[in-house]
């Protein structure tokens, strides 16, 4: 797992909790855009997007 990409997903779950639905797709998807195989923050984002 790279380590910057497992942090935004970290920083992704803690936006989402405090609903903050916008910066949590955008950590979500730097998240994915350095691991494209971070399959749990693609589902993460999908997710999301339905908040």
């Amino acid at each position: 797992m790279n380590a910057e990409a497992a942090a935004f997903g970290a920083q992704g779950n803690e936006r989402y909790a405090k609903k903050e639905y916008d910066a949590a797709i955008e950590a979500y998807t730097k998240a994915t855009e350095l691991q494209p195989d971070f399959a749990e923050a693609f589902c993460a984002r999908g997710n999301t997007y339905t908040r």
